[in-house]
């Protein structure tokens, strides 16, 4: 990707030149660069998919009206953030281009202060996607080189399970967990347990450690049907080995 690509662009699609003239002026006056055509066919004739910014949509330029522009950008799986300006006779149309995924809207005539309040949410909405859509892809590229097992072992690590509990729950040994781990660690290139937890924690979002204080039973260890996993014989199992 290159690098001028993650700066953001405020691309303008109007048709009518006065207009695009005068949204150009104010963006530039946020100090960001302003892209502005006066149709889709030029806009996409130029368009980079991994441009960063947001996108001003006038409801008057036909491929919107026809709701061709989002169709084509979701069809390229784009996420830019869409603004669009219409009037009062625009409500039905700007409801579908919100429905469709548009992300805000601003009634003409338009005030600056307005304008410039939606293309900094848009461009901090893109910055989002864009950085969560990095971290996916880097998950699952790591993901990819772990065996199915050793994906639910990260999965019952996020849920709080230490050692010997995963010991007692899987019926192995905690040799037989530590020797999993490592080669978890190893194939991913973390080099210390907390960094694995958080990895952990990052492939599986939401875990609060419900299930640790679940355990909380006489003699340290909660049943394992509180678990909801089947015990198993010792040194045999899914985790019995994971090389």
């Amino acid at each position: 990707m290159p690098a001028d690509s993650i700066n953001p662009v405020v691309f303008v699609i109007d048709a009518k030149p006065d207009s695009r003239a005068a949204l150009r002026e104010l963006i530039l006056e946020m100090e960001l660069e302003c892209r502005d055509y006066d149709s889709s066919e030029a806009f996409f004739a130029e368009f980079d998919p991994d441009q960063a910014g947001c996108l001003i949509l006038d409801v008057d330029t036909p491929a919107v009206r026809g709701l061709q522009i989002q169709q084509q950008l979701n069809e390229m799986g784009v996420s830019l953030p869409l603004i669009i300006l219409g009037g009062h006779d625009d409500v039905s149309l700007t409801v579908e281009l919100i429905r469709r995924g548009a992300s805000d809207y601003l009634q003409k005539p338009i005030r600056a202060v307005e304008l410039w309040e939606a293309v900094e949410r848009a461009v901090d909405v893109n910055r989002q996607r864009r950085a969560r859509q990095g971290i996916d892809r880097r998950l699952a590229a790591a993901l990819a080189q772990l065996r199915p097992r050793q994906r639910d072992l990260l999965q019952l690590l996020a849920e709080g399970a230490d050692t010997q509990s995963l010991a007692e729950e899987l019926g192995v040994s905690v040799r037989t967990i530590e020797m999993d781990r490592a080669r978890i660690m190893q194939k991913l290139g973390l080099k210390s347990l907390n960094a694995l937890l958080h990895f952990a924690l990052l492939v599986h979002p939401g875990r609060d450690y419900a299930r640790l204080k679940a355990r909380q039973a006489p003699g340290g260890v909660a049943s394992r049907d509180a678990q909801g996993i089947s015990p198993q014989s010792q040194g045999s199992g899914p985790y019995a080995s994971l090389d």
